[in-house]
């Protein structure tokens, strides 16, 4: 009996860690379809019209930094957002979209400089 095919989404914003993910699954022998976005927006917007069988996102970025960037650069879709408002919008969801400990671990690195 032959396995299913499955969709793949994938939520990351390291494109060396997607390629790692890729590569594992086109190893594994199969035909399954991967998808993957670098945002969560992106994300979204694909889920509009599909389903994936299964899900491997990025929940825990270990500063928060690629949030950041995200946020604060120009995208295709949007302009980029002002540094006060990306920092109000982590603060504000912290505790419900992103890890309250992440959050404050990302405060601190930007309040001392060593993210800009």
């Amino acid at each position: 009996m032959e396995d299913k095919a499955l969709t793949i989404l994938m939520v990351e914003d390291n494109l060396d860690h997607i390629e790692l993910v890729r590569c594992a699954f086109e190893l594994a022998n199969r035909n399954d379809q991967f998808y993957a976005f670098c945002t969560l927006r992106e994300a979204l917007h694909w889920l509009q019209g599909y389903q994936p069988d299964v899900v491997i996102a990025d929940l825990h970025l270990p500063d928060g930094s690629g949030l950041w960037d995200a946020l604060t650069s120009d995208r295709p879709y949007r302009p980029a957002w002002t540094k006060e408002a990306a920092k109000a919008y982590i603060q504000n969801q912290a505790g419900s979209q992103f890890d309250p400990q992440v959050v404050e671990t990302f405060l601190r690195l930007l309040a001392c400089g060593e993210i800009e």
